[in-house]
């Protein structure tokens, strides 16, 4: 059983966390909780070191109370869906120097963790079971990972205990409303997660005001072009469900039918996908009063993913026929992997300066 005074520590509390109810920013560590020091309210941290933060919705609350119906509607079948199949999932990895050497083997991860320099405070948000945010805390940068699922956290949690990991923590959360003080990272980090939301662009909105005015903001999302295949194999697997030689993936997966099955249900029996253009991505950045730096793969005809760019430096996005181009491109690259594309901006502050987060 985790320590839970080991977990979330107080200067991490000072640092990161704010009231949910009051919105100051006096939490403090009381025993097996976090309580405000202006109105008192509690964010309990679990057994496994886990803050408990989803907001607490009345069912009996009148309609003009609660959140807008659609956002609760598709995050609680989300939510389920997690609950049920975790992802990705450990299954393989029995130390960190197992994650390293695997993550150093992705050549955008190793990137990764080249270019964001020791100290930096990131927040993951959609973190899954936490594999990229212990990888990254390796380095010596605070991590804070944030996810809804339960059983995918006390995985995270789990694994972080046992290998002794002290820089990244984690909170169960909803990312509509998080108890986090804005503009308090670096780099906010979120793959994979805003495509199972009911409202993307307005979840893009609420991810980036916790990047700090030069701080960068890196979204995932599947694209609209280069997941046409993986559309397609969706449908065929409404009549088909099991795992078979038609993804390129689950070909390459040999050593887990844990972590095939994983895959394949966050592929193809997800409750709820959207698909996004670079266009569109471009639009929510300049709606957020961000600048565009770069992206993986590059989003201009022929630049493809090269390991040796500089992905937190500024690059000119080329035209929209440029975008529409290396988009049609990605069915031949990405998409065989589910055609997530990468994009990377840095919040305007008033002294521009171009480089890496600091």
């Amino acid at each position: 059983m985790t320590d839970r005074n080991t977990a979330w520590p107080d200067e991490w509390v000072r640092a990161f966390l704010r009231c949910p109810a009051c919105a100051e920013a006096q939490m403090e560590r009381r025993g097996d909780a976090v309580v405000c020091a202006a109105c008192s309210v509690e964010l309990l941290v679990s057994e496994r070191g886990v803050i408990e933060a989803l907001p607490r919705r009345d069912d009996d609350a009148p309609a003009a109370s609660r959140d807008d119906e659609s956002l609760l509607g598709v995050t609680k079948v989300v939510k389920a869906f997690y609950e049920e199949h975790p992802f990705p999932n450990y299954d393989g990895f029995e130390s960190i120097g197992d994650l390293i050497s695997r993550a150093s083997r992705s050549v955008y991860a190793a990137m990764l963790d080249r270019q964001i320099p020791a100290g930096a405070r990131i927040l993951e948000i959609g973190c899954g079971t936490g594999q990229l945010g212990a990888f990254l805390s390796v380095g010596g940068r605070a991590v804070v990972g944030v996810d809804m699922s339960t059983a995918s956290l006390g995985l995270a949690s789990d694994f972080k205990r046992a290998q002794g990991l002290k820089d990244c923590n984690f909170m169960q959360g909803d990312l509509f409303a998080l108890p986090l003080q804005p503009e308090s990272f670096d780099l906010v980090i979120c793959k994979g997660v805003l495509h199972h939301t009911a409202d993307a662009r307005r979840a893009f909105a609420s991810v980036c005001k916790y990047a700090r005015p030069g701080g960068y903001v890196l979204v995932g999302l599947y694209n609209h072009i280069g997941r046409i295949p993986t559309s397609i194999r969706r449908w065929y697997f409404k009549f088909r469900r099991q795992e078979d030689a038609s993804d390129y993936v689950l070909r390459q997966i040999t050593e887990s039918d844990e972590k095939a099955r994983s895959w394949f249900y966050d592929q193809y029996l997800h409750p709820h996908e959207t698909r996004h253009s670079v266009d569109e991505v471009l639009g929510w950045f300049r709606e957020n009063d961000l600048d565009y730096r770069n992206a993986v793969p590059g989003i201009r005809v022929g630049q493809g993913f090269d390991p040796s760019i500089r992905i937190f430096e500024r690059t000119e996005p080329g035209t929209r026929l440029e975008h529409l181009l290396a988009q049609v491109s990605w069915l031949w690259t990405i998409s065989r992997e589910g055609a997530l594309f990468d994009m990377i901006a840095r919040k305007r502050r008033v002294t521009e300066q171009d480089g890496r987060p600091s």
